[in-house]
């Protein structure tokens, strides 16, 4: 293992605990932080707030061999840690904007209770801006001197250890400083190698996060326009994704159709990218048509289901299978099941549902 970087975490939830605990893995001393002390209590006891494969058993691990321990915020003391992450929720506020309150929250505690200088690493979704907006608070107090960093994570709920230990590219928005590039390259070295982490300003690195995701969101939209066409042409959707997916230009990634994209992240950013291109005047039309489709398809969904009972003078019974928004999670939000579940009550079925 390599020599021992102390880090904390401000925010236990999937990108926090995720990051901290395999980071704790590698030999590093982390701290995980939450001012909610009944999930702090919870992880005290190893257990976890939510289901992802493989994490617990990783947690406890490092909590036994004393690597990883989690306080509330109060009794964390963070001027003993040389880097700290900010990993709270950044949810959509309701009108396609991204509430940062959470996020201010966490540097506005930093500020206030840590005055010597600290590496603050914003590992949450932000808008592109955030780091720079919030790096000049910092630089207009002269009792601070703190440098403000992005590390965006690109880890799939599920999937979240595996991508972690094994990422395809660690994206790094900061200034051009070699002590802070060092730390990075330390701190990454157990899982990359030094080509892939790209260093870039924090801007790029903040708008590189909303793209990835609205792009797989767009694959996903695209391939269920393509489907309801197969509808009406009598074309199997499931042939044609798959052939089309053999093409090593394409790939087979995110290309399965079905009644659209849900969770804790696409939908929001993807309302959140628009937002920031409205904000400078532009629009990004192909975004806005991913959206739109997404919307829709759980209604053509909902009416083939319809249509398929009257036709058939059946009466409204159904079962659905699985309520999570995908595979190998427990997260309900923004799920495409829940939705479904809540359009068939309305339409008057008798509902059973089953997830693993």
């Amino acid at each position: 293992m390599q020599k021992n970087i102390k880090i904390a975490f401000l925010g236990t939830g999937y990108v926090g605990l995720v990051a901290g605990t395999c980071f704790a893995d590698k030999g590093n001393e982390v701290n995980c932080i939450d001012i909610d002390k009944n999930r702090i209590g919870l992880l005290k006891s190893c257990k976890i707030p939510f289901y992802e494969p493989g994490l617990e058993e990783m947690m406890v691990r490092n909590i036994q061999e004393g690597r990883l321990t989690f306080s509330t915020l109060d009794e964390a003391k963070l001027e003993q840690y040389c880097a700290i992450f900010i990993s709270v929720g950044t949810p959509d506020d309701g009108s396609g904007k991204t509430d940062l309150g959470k996020v201010y929250d966490a540097f506005n505690y930093i500020k206030e209770n840590v005055k010597t200088s600290k590496i603050i690493i914003i590992r949450s979704t932000v808008p592109t801006g955030t780091c720079s907006a919030i790096q000049s608070i910092v630089d207009e107090d002269n009792d601070l001197n703190h440098i403000i960093c992005s590390n965006p994570e690109f880890t799939k709920e599920g999937d979240a250890i595996n991508d972690f230990l094994n990422p395809d590219r660690v994206v790094i928005g900061s200034p051009q400083n070699k002590e802070i590039q060092n730390f990075f390259y330390t701190l990454y070295k157990p899982f990359i190698l030094k080509e892939n982490i790209l260093f870039m300003s924090t801007e790029s690195s903040e708008l590189t996060k909303y793209t990835s995701n609205a792009f797989l969101a767009t694959r996903i939209s695209f391939i269920n326009d393509i489907a309801r066409i197969a509808d009406k042409l009598n074309a199997n959707i499931e042939e044609v994704s798959n052939a089309v997916g053999m093409d090593p230009r394409i790939g087979p990634h995110f290309i399965r159709a079905g009644i659209g994209y849900g969770g804790s992240c696409f939908p929001k950013d993807t309302l959140s990218l628009v937002d920031q291109a409205n904000e400078v005047g532009e629009h990004i039309n192909v975004l806005e048509g991913t959206i739109k489709t997404n919307d829709y398809q759980i209604s053509y969904f909902l009416d083939k289901i319809d249509n398929y009972f009257k036709k058939n003078n059946l009466k409204k019974k159904v079962t659905l299978f699985g309520l999570s928004f995908k595979p190998n999670t427990d997260d309900l939000r923004a799920s495409r099941g829940v939705m479904l579940y809540n359009l068939l009550k309305k339409e008057d079925f008798s509902i059973r549902c089953y997830d693993p």
